[in-house]
Parts: C-alpha cells; sequence; structure tokens
C-alpha cells in the first residue's frame, strides 16, 4: 500500500490530482484522462490488496477512504474524462463499489446511511458511464442528445 501511495505523490505535475483547485498550466484533456485512469486504477490495487490481505477492521476502514478517494474523483472531472477511458475504468468502478457494499452494508454498520448515500452515488456515476451516449436507462433514444438514434450494432432504439 505504501508503494502505491509513493508512486501517486511522485507523479509529474501535469499528474496530480488537485481536487476543485487550479490545476498545471500544461494540463488539457488527455492529462485529465490519464489521471483519472491512474487514480482509480491505484484505488482499485488498495482495494484488492486490503480484501487479500486486511483484516476486517481494516478493510472496512480502508475501503471508506477508498470510497471517498473514488468519489472525489469522479464527480470532479468531467464526463469526457471517462468517456475517453470507459471500458477500463467502470469494471474497477464496479468491483470496489461491490466490496464496499459487502462490508458496509451489513445490519450492524453504525455508519449504514452514510454508506448507502455513497453506495448510491457510485451507483448512479456507473449508471452514467456505463451507459451509451444518448440512451437513458429505459433503453430509449434521448432525442436532446448529440448522436443518432443508432445502436452500435445498427439497429434503431425506440424515440421517446
Amino acid at each position: 500500500m505504501d508503494s502505491i501511495q509513493r508512486i501517486i505523490d511522485n507523479l509529474p505535475p501535469e499528474l496530480r490530482w488537485r481536487g476543485g483547485l487550479s490545476r498545471h498550466g500544461a494540463v488539457n484533456e488527455g492529462h485529465n484522462a490519464q489521471i483519472a485512469n491512474i487514480f482509480i486504477t491505484s484505488f482499485h490495487l488498495r482495494s484488492n490488496l486490503v480484501q487479500k490481505y486486511g483484516t476486517r477492521d481494516d478493510i472496512v476502514a480502508e475501503h471508506q477512504r477508498i470510497v471517498d478517494d473514488l468519489l472525489e474523483i469522479l464527480y470532479h472531472l468531467p464526463q469526457c474524462v471517462f468517456n475517453a477511458n470507459g471500458s477500463s475504468v467502470v469494471p474497477k468502478v464496479r468491483d470496489i463499489g461491490a466490496v464496499y457494499l459487502e462490508h458496509h452494508m451489513i445490519a450492524d454498520n453504525p455508519n449504514r446511511d452514510e454508506a448507502k448515500e455513497k453506495m448510491e452515488m457510485i451507483l448512479r456515476k456507473l449508471n452514467d458511464l456505463d451507459c451509451w451516449s444518448g440512451l437513458t436507462l429505459t433503453g430509449r433514444w434521448d432525442s436532446g442528445a448529440a448522436h443518432s438514434p443508432a445502436s452500435p450494432s445498427g439497429v434503431h432504439l425506440a424515440s421517446k
């Protein structure tokens, strides 16, 4: 875990996460896509390591930190950044969410309501990341979207 954090701490300035703060002058959307991928991959690695080698208390505490950090990234970078990373980011976010759900939604958890709220935030973002652009959850095309109402397979979807 310390090795992962050292790598993150020693990233070049263009690839460092600064939250809502101003970024290095040379940062562009490509850098933001790399930032998202690097950080989400590091959260996924931490999640896997603590799940495999941690105690029950370690798992719960570390996953709380991982989910807090994950939500920071997911909700502060623009959607286009995740569109560039979509197929690699979605399974990692799902895995992190699944472990969080498993360990935080137990009946005797005093922070159950907070965990539920965070899980809902992860699910909302997964919904955004996992759907085709312009599609709603009902599978109907959103006519306000900028793309043609044909699925990648060429099948036209019903209009609203």
